[in-house]
């Protein structure tokens, strides 16, 4: 199970520095996006084009939010949306039990996040391909208590979807 982690560059960027904190390894890599919007896009759709991922987790940063953490699901241009097929109910619930506060969300802003998410879930749509995307939003690093317990909430999600057979426990039995 490969994963690619993405996350804008910036020295002050929180989502940079998380992404500094996060392990990468064997089955995951992380990704440092430019600041510009179309070539940010291009990065990823280039890696798409090298790699198979199961999973994508591009994290970006939120204004006027503090220790919360949102799940965006919703993907925007003027003309459509793209909803993400990623399940992320398990990262949710193991969050909140790390003591994030997490808000399920349908805006994903008017930006650079907004663009890349929606395009790399237009990408994945259009070429059929197996990967699921997530783009997690986090707050201004001076916003966030500890960004390395934030980090390590994420790793200990992430070694989890490394496992094989992964049950979850909030999924609704047949």
């Amino acid at each position: 199970m490969n994963i690619l982690l993405t996350a804008f560059e910036g020295k002050s960027n929180s989502a940079k520095v998380l992404l500094d904190n996060l392990s990468s390894g064997l089955h995951s890599e992380k990704l440092y996006l430019r600041n510009e919007r179309d070539i940010s896009v291009s990065q990823v759709i280039s890696k798409l084009e090298e790699n198979n991922y199961s999973f994508i987790f591009a994290f970006g940063q939120k204004p006027v939010i503090k220790n919360k953490i949102y799940l965006e699901t919703v993907g925007r241009s003027a003309e459509k949306n793209e909803t993400t097929s990623y399940s992320y109910s398990d990262l949710a619930f193991h969050l909140s039990r790390a003591g994030y506060p997490v808000h399920i969300s349908q805006n994903a802003g008017t930006s650079y996040c907004n663009h890349l998410y929606f395009h790399i879930l237009e990408y994945i749509s259009r070429n059929r391909l197996n990967t699921k995307m997530l783009f997690i939003h986090i707050p201004y690093l001076k916003n966030i208590t500890d960004i390395s317990n934030m980090a390590e909430a994420i790793n200990s999600y992430l070694k989890a979807q490394k496992k094989p057979q992964k049950i979850s426990r909030l999924q609704p039995s047949s």
